[in-house]
C-alpha cells in the first residue's frame, strides 16, 4: 500500500518516514469512515459500572476505531495542513523532529474524529483493543516506568465522562 511504498523510498526521499505516517493516518481515517456501524455502549450503563467489575470487564472495540502510534507528531502536522481553507495556499510545511505520538481515530455519528493520546492512554487503549480486561490494562500502565499516575487517573475519569461511543456492548 501507499504507506509501505513511501517508507520504502529510503533516504533518497527526505521526509519519507513522516510522509508514510501521514499516509497511514489518512488510510485509517478512510477505513474508520467505511467501517460497519455497530451500536455503542449506552452512556447510562457507565453510571452503574463500578470498580469491582474492572478486573473482569473486557471491552469490544467498535470496528470504526484505530489506535495509531507514530515516531513523529504526525497528527499535529496533519492538522496544521487541514487548518487552511481549500482555496488558500498553506504555508510551507515545518517538518517536525522525531517525537513519539499516538492518536485514536474513531467515528461518531458518521464523523471521523482524531483524538491525540498521551503515552499512558495509548498503552491502556492498546491493551483494551487486544482484549485484556480493564483492570489488567490499567495495572499494566501503572507498572510501566514511563507512566505518569496522574495521567492514568485523569484519563480514566475523563473516559467515564462520555467517551463511551468508542466501545460497543458485548
Amino acid at each position: 500500500a501507499l504507506p509501505d511504498f513511501i517508507a520504502g523510498l529510503g533516504p533518497a526521499q527526505r521526509h519519507g518516514e513522516i510522509l508514510a505516517e501521514v499516509s497511514r493516518l489518512e488510510r485509517s481515517i478512510e477505513e474508520v469512515f467505511a467501517a460497519p456501524a455497530v451500536p455503542a455502549v449506552d452512556p447510562a450503563r457507565w453510571q452503574d459500572f463500578s470498580v469491582d467489575k474492572w478486573e473482569t470487564t473486557i471491552f469490544d472495540v467498535i470496528p470504526a476505531a484505530r489506535l495509531l502510534e507514530f515516531a513523529f507528531p504526525t497528527n499535529r502536522l496533519y492538522q496544521s495542513v487541514q487548518d487552511h481553507a481549500p482555496d488558500e495556499t498553506p504555508p510551507a510545511i515545518e517538518w517536525p523532529a522525531r517525537e513519539e505520538s499516538w492518536v485514536l481515530v474513531y467515528r461518531k455519528d458518521w464523523i471521523v474524529w482524531r483524538s491525540p493520546c498521551e503515552y499512558e492512554e495509548a498503552q491502556i487503549l492498546r491493551d483494551l483493543m487486544r482484549g485484556r480486561p480493564l483492570g489488567a490494562s490499567i495495572e499494566s500502565a501503572l507498572e510501566d516506568p514511563r507512566a505518569r499516575v496522574d495521567v492514568v487517573t485523569t484519563s480514566i475519569a475523563r473516559w467515564w465522562g462520555g467517551s463511551s461511543t468508542r466501545w460497543r456492548a458485548t
